[in-house]
């Protein structure tokens, strides 16, 4: 969900995983360059929510707030709305390294 407020944008990702997981098994991280991010779905869905940002910014936009909005329980009947940092430096890692291939 976008939400615009004249120039800026908010992104809210809607997540129903069974499990909102922050750390990667036995600590497993990502690949180079995003090392340093476990492998795990929460930060996979910042750097999702990042990149979305990172595009609407590249079109003149201020990017907001970004926030997951994980949905959880027996009938997807709870909510919780996490906040995200907008990890700008590490996209633009990730599209220098991909342009590199």
């Amino acid at each position: 969900k976008v939400i615009r407020r004249g120039k800026v944008f908010d992104i809210i990702d809607y997540k129903t995983n069974k499990k909102l997981v922050y750390y990667g098994f036995l600590g497993e991280t990502m690949k180079a360059p995003l090392d340093h991010y476990q492998n795990a779905n929460f930060w996979h869905y910042t750097l999702q929510l990042s990149l979305y940002a990172w595009i609407i910014s590249s079109y003149g936009y201020e990017v907001g707030d970004l926030t997951i909005a994980y949905i959880y329980g027996d009938n997807d009947d709870k909510i919780q709305m996490i906040p995200v940092e907008y990890r700008k430096k590490d996209i633009e890692l990730m599209l220098e390294d991909y342009a590199s291939i």
